[in-house]
């Protein structure tokens, strides 16, 4: 149940990610910068992960559950939360799809990884997609915006993609793509971008803007609440 977009410029990228969970689950630990790793990420207490992560060297990896290709919870197979993955990638080189092929992902429930490699601009485009469906690891299509869903994931889509071309002009912006997940088009509930429902809503929007330095901002709560930004900046290594 989440939203991923980015934008591409000249001297760099930015990237937006919209997390969408269960209201029980354990507020977040906002961003901070551990200075021994050189990585920015928010951490989960239920999982002492993350869903999103940038290094200093300008690299940033977002991982979405992939509902529909987890295992029965009545299989009772103890995996290891899919937030670890991030925080032991965001540490190695920028070959994400070697270091990916060099893990035990039998251990880990289905995901997608979202990979933005240091160096990425519009002229340098190598944004990769991977899907790991449980047994198998693909690269797939690079489209945004990337959006999983445990709830009527069809529906979902195409209402989130229909509002991304209706929000996101061919000039793209900034202020757009913000405006994108903060919004309740058609109508505020499950499958609006900033997501509402009985049992879970979105409950964090990141932005993360990698140029000649590093800004990562993270909003807690629904987007649509405005809340203030926590923010960090650093320098590129």
């Amino acid at each position: 149940m989440c939203t991923l977009s980015w934008l591409l410029h000249e001297n760099g990228y930015d990237v937006f990610f919209n997390r969408d969970e269960q209201r029980s689950r354990a507020k977040a630990i906002p961003p901070v910068l551990n200075p021994e790793h050189n990585t920015i990420m928010p951490i989960d207490p239920e999982g002492q992960g993350t869903w999103i992560a940038s290094n200093r060297q300008g690299m940033t990896l977002c991982l979405l559950n992939n509902y529909q290709k987890q295992l029965s919870k009545n299989q009772a197979v103890n995996f290891v939360s899919r937030g670890q993955l991030i925080p032991e990638l965001i540490r190695l080189d920028n070959k994400i799809e070697d270091n990916l092929k060099s893990i035990d992902l039998s251990q880990y429930q289905a995901f997608f990884l979202c990979a933005f490699p240091a160096g990425l601009s519009r002229k340098q485009n190598s944004i990769a997609i991977y899907q790991w469906d449980g047994n198998t690891l693909t690269q797939e299509k690079v489209q945004q915006p990337v959006i999983s869903s445990g709830v009527l994931l069809p529906q979902v889509k195409q209402t989130r993609e229909q509002t991304f071309k209706k929000i996101i002009a061919q000039n793209k912006t900034t202020a757009e793509h913000l405006a994108f997940h903060k919004s309740h088009l058609p109508e505020k509930g499950f499958a609006s971008v900033c997501m509402h429902r009985e049992d879970a809503r979105t409950q964090s929007l990141c932005h993360i803007s990698i140029k000649h330095d590093i800004t990562f901002r993270y909003q807690d709560g629904p987007p649509c609440k405005n809340k203030p930004w926590t923010e960090i900046k650093t320098t590129m290594l």
